[in-house]
């Protein structure tokens, strides 16, 4: 019986330390555009792993602004690559259409087009900053301190 219940705290314990350990990866995304300086576009976009383009990872979200055409975007209507070029946002409805490359050396190349009108290509550079990690949530602490609480009652019978 004894083994059971440090089986169940360790395991509350781990639940609780693997949840703060997985955290997504979020990152604020602005660009100005090289010729004027001017803004172009802002975002932001969840991964799963650090943003390299060493190693891959997994987008949970991303959404993009375009400030020029004042225009939103979101992961769940668009296509998203990420390869040894760099990382291709592409967004089509049935008015327009939004392709973003990010490329290594932190510059970008766009390309937005309406239906029956010509495309409009921009480039620029690009910048992340990473949001500060969010605080666990509760469950997560109140599992790891009923882990804890387990584990003392445990040691407390043990010397006893």
């Amino acid at each position: 019986m004894r083994h059971i219940k440090f089986f169940f705290a360790a395991l509350l314990m781990s639940f609780a330390l693997t949840g703060v350990a997985l955290a997504d990866h979020r990152y604020n995304i602005s660009a100005v555009d090289d010729v004027n300086g001017d803004a172009t576009f802002t975002g932001s976009m969840v991964l799963t792993e650090p943003f390299s383009l060493n190693y891959g990872f997994a987008v949970v979200n991303f959404e993009l602004h375009d400030l020029i055409d004042n225009v939103s975007y979101l992961s769940s209507s668009a296509a998203i690559e990420v390869g040894n070029q760099g990382f291709k946002f592409t967004s089509n409805d049935l008015s327009s259409s939004f392709i973003l490359t990010l490329y290594p050396d932190s510059s970008y190349f766009s390309e937005y087009a309406i239906a029956g009108q010509s495309a409009v290509n921009n480039s620029g550079y690009f910048g992340f900053t990473e949001q500060i990690a969010s605080v666990p949530e509760p469950e997560t602490y109140a599992m790891f301190m009923a882990g804890l609480g387990l584990m003392g009652v445990m040691t407390r019978r043990t010397k006893k």
